[in-house]
């Protein structure tokens, strides 16, 4: 799958179901449950309802 998004260091062990990106395990919300795919935190946020648009991933 390649390496997490965010920790380029990390593999990814699994893509956000809104962006696709591959991501970590410490960077993957199962916020459905964990038989649903996962996001990750900001596409998290964004279907919470606690932001209303994604910011821009930047590696950092």
């Amino acid at each position: 799958m390649g390496k997490c998004f965010k920790h380029i260091f990390d593999d990814a062990v699994g893509a956000c179901r809104t962006c696709q990106n591959g991501f970590c395990e410490m960077c993957l919300v199962y916020a459905k449950g964990p038989k649903k795919p996962p996001y990750c935190v900001p596409c998290a946020l964004v279907a919470a309802g606690v932001r209303h648009t994604q910011r821009g991933l930047v590696r950092n």
